[in-house]
């Protein structure tokens, strides 16, 4: 089975470059550009993984991510962020909200395959342990 991965990016070109090569990796993608459609596709369907950038234009990225996991749980969805802020306090901020990854744009797309290769595998672990 695909896993399902929401993208969510407010600038076009990125979106649509990001959702593209996450496609030919092999996986199921639905590609937003803001924190309302996601919420919007999370009311329909449930995600794998969440990418998100942290600032978005109409909310919070690391908001976007409490709110998923207080709907389906920590290990029903995971999320890397992907963002332009890089400083330790911006990647501090990501994880305290739940995101397994925080990288930083431009963002190294082999990097971003690998860490969500890794962060799936490690949410089908914890899934499999609890329903132990």
């Amino acid at each position: 089975m695909l896993a399902k991965i929401l993208v969510v990016e407010d600038d076009e070109t990125t979106l649509e470059v990001m959702a593209r090569l996450l496609r030919v990796a092999g996986y199921n993608v639905k590609a937003v550009d803001g924190y309302g459609s996601a919420v919007s596709a999370s009311n329909k369907e449930h995600f794998d993984m969440l990418v998100s950038d942290i600032g978005l234009q109409d909310g919070d990225g690391c908001r976007l991510l409490s709110d998923l996991q207080s709907r389906w749980g920590p290990h029903r969805i995971s999320g890397v962020a992907v963002s332009g802020f890089s400083s330790p306090e911006d990647i501090e901020r990501s994880r305290q909200a739940g995101y397994a990854a925080h990288l930083v744009k431009p963002v190294d797309f082999h990097r971003l395959v690998s860490v969500i290769q890794s962060t799936l595998e490690l949410n089908r672990r914890a899934k499999s342990s609890s329903a132990e």
